[in-house]
């Protein structure tokens, strides 16, 4: 694998808030496969106001060898999150904080901010009840039913998400804005259950899109949501990483502090 394709991926520790655009609450096709999901995940995922947790985060690298990383993330709805990610010994540290729809990532003692087209995949993707939450509640994202898909076999239905970008401000760019934020939600076609997300990356240096796919499993149900344990990271159909949870709570204190630097 290219390495920067390995940097794109190992780059997944990025929220940011999603939402269904009004005109998607009247579509009943979309209604429908939100209010499922919603169902799956425990039917109590509005009231996730704040959550807190830590995992690790468990690198491939080549001739079978691993890297390690320390995970914390602490949210609070609708729209700020926090990520610290460590390698062994805290001696490379990401931290990654956004705020509605400014954020910015800080490594190695080198902070800058995100632009919008560095957002795609870096959201809530990675821990479902908050993602499928905010499609519920916010005006800011395009939501389309597109129908069923199949992987390997396997039927799901498909759900594409992409954020609003106003014309007025951003000309003939807005379109490609927005193509650049898209994401893909794949649900079980019986459950409902969110079963896996495809988002892309598009490095100008690489020339083309990176498909990465996120897999959740071993689902737990903590205080009335069912939250996936596991997620599974992949690239071109090649696991390239595992970010396990070990500790995960909900509705717990979190302070303005807690996005600060």
């Amino acid at each position: 694998m290219k390495k920067g394709a390995i940097a794109a991926v190992l780059g997944v520790f990025l929220v940011i808030p999603w939402a269904v655009e009004a005109q998607n609450a009247k579509d009943p096709s979309v209604a429908g496969i939100l209010s499922q999901a919603a169902a799956a995940l425990g039917g109590q995922i509005e009231t996730v106001k704040t959550v807190r947790a830590h995992g690790t985060y468990t690198r491939f690298l080549a001739d079978g060898k691993t890297a390690i990383y320390d995970v914390q993330m602490v949210a609070a709805g609708p729209d700020r999150v926090r990520w610290d990610v460590a390698g062994a010994g805290n001696k490379t540290k990401t931290t990654t904080v956004i705020a509605g729809n400014n954020g910015w990532i800080r490594t190695g003692g080198k902070k800058k901010p995100l632009a919008i087209d560095e957002l795609a995949g870096k959201g809530f993707e990675r821990f479902p009840v908050l993602l499928v939450a905010a499609w519920m509640n916010d005006a800011k994202v395009k939501l389309t039913d597109m129908g069923t898909a199949a992987d390997a076999g396997i039927q799901y239905r498909q759900l594409r998400a992409m954020r609003a970008i106003a014309q007025a401000e951003t000309g003939n760019r807005a379109e490609l804005l927005e193509q650049s934020t898209q994401i893909d939600c794949y649900f079980d076609t019986l459950s409902g259950l969110p079963v896996w997300i495809r988002y892309y990356e598009n490095p100008t240096k690489m020339g083309q899109t990176l498909a990465v796919d996120l897999r959740f499993s071993d689902p737990r149900n903590l205080a009335g949501v069912v939250v996936p344990m596991t997620v599974t990271i992949s690239f071109d159909k090649q696991s390239v990483g595992v970010l396990r949870f070990d500790d995960i709570k909900v509705n717990v204190a979190v302070t303005a502090d807690d996005f600060k630097e």
